[in-house]
């Protein structure tokens, strides 16, 4: 038995630059946009409600404020896009090219309604844009490396299992 004061390596090693960190990258410019206009948003309404405009110097001098939001924005996204459902619309846009929604909800077998709702959701994720002159759904870049990250894990995973698991 091991001694439980004796650190243990379990194989791990450091990754290497690559998918993962156009990931990190492309999700972070996601997040920030999306945050620099629900800053934008709150400081027009609080300064339509109390005139002040004290809120956004707050927060815009709390780093740990910004640093908390930035990352449950990122949180969010990731959790909206590890969803399986979420994950099939995904997949079914990280070709690059738009789709429109009935189409999407055909491929993931659920109403349309209900495939409306989930895109809502990944919009305000930043994971997808609504085209409404084209009337067509399309991936955010970061929407499409997350999809190719879990196409490579799952790559990789079956490797590792091998032929008889």
């Amino acid at each position: 038995m091991a001694d439980p004061g004796v650190p243990v390596s379990i194989g791990r090693r450091t990754p290497e630059p690559g998918v993962h960190a156009d990931l990190g990258r492309h999700l972070g410019e996601t997040v920030g946009g999306m945050l620099r206009y629900l800053v934008a948003v709150i400081d027009r309404e609080d300064r339509l409600e109390v005139g002040s405009g004290a809120w956004k110097a707050s927060f815009v001098g709390d780093l740990e404020a910004r640093r908390r939001s930035v990352t449950e924005a990122v949180l969010r996204a990731l959790h909206m896009a590890a969803d399986a459902t979420n994950f099939a619309i995904l997949q079914a846009l990280a070709d690059g090219t738009g789709r429109p929604v009935d189409a999407i909800a055909a491929d993931v077998g659920l109403p349309r309604p209900a495939v409306d709702q989930r895109i809502s959701d990944l919009v305000s994720a930043g994971l997808v844009s609504k085209v409404p002159e084209a009337a067509q759904v399309v991936a955010t870049e970061a929407a499409t490396v997350f999809v190719a990250v879990v196409a490579e894990a799952v790559r990789v995973g079956e490797l590792a299992l091998g032929d008889e698991p």
